[in-house]
């Protein structure tokens, strides 16, 4: 039998439906979208509340309340970039599994896929954008060690940071000294 479509990733036969189909949307809507949303809220809820907490230890400190606008900021585009990825195709994916009489393009029904693969890039790309240290990390890795444009060595993370990293009983280190 001939299954229409551009056949080039994974997925349900969405011209077919059925039970092995719709069990496999709702597994990818859970384990795909569900659950990663609910981690990545948990997780950045979590880092945004010790940052408030080590900004509010620190009140008249520039630098701590910059750091956490800063985090702050990168959380809701990572958050973003994340639903922005995967929304159109678990969307799609719901659409197709509750009307049965929905007419699908072969290239409509790849596109949503496709972008949501795509949600792998975007973290990096983020932190080299939105994350000083990072970025310095990352060009003196490229580079052996030599910053371009002026970057010098790394300082130690902003003193904020440090104090809720170290509240999560974790080390915030220089990347030079890593």
């Amino acid at each position: 039998t001939f299954i229409p479509g551009l056949r080039t990733s994974c997925g349900p036969n969405w011209y077919t439906g059925g039970s092995t189909n719709n069990s496999y949307i709702l597994a990818l809507f859970v384990t795909c979208f569900v659950l990663p949303l609910s981690l990545i809220l948990f997780s950045y809820a979590n880092l945004l509340l010790t940052l408030r907490a080590a900004a509010a230890a620190q009140q008249e400190s520039d630098t701590t309340q910059q750091a956490e606008r800063e985090v702050t900021r990168m959380v809701v585009a990572m958050v973003v970039a994340f639903l922005t990825c995967w929304l159109p195709y678990t969307t799609f994916a719901l659409v197709v599994a509750t009307n049965k009489d929905i007419v699908i393009q072969p290239v409509l029904a790849s596109l949503p896929s496709y972008f949501s693969k795509t949600a792998t890039v975007y973290n990096p790309i983020i932190y080299v954008f939105m994350n000083k240290q990072f970025q310095s990390c990352l060009l003196g890795m490229l580079c052996c060690g030599h910053h371009p444009k002026g970057m010098g060595k790394t300082s130690p993370a902003a003193p904020g940071a440090r104090v809720a990293a170290e509240g999560m009983r974790n080390k915030v280190t220089p990347c030079h000294a890593v």
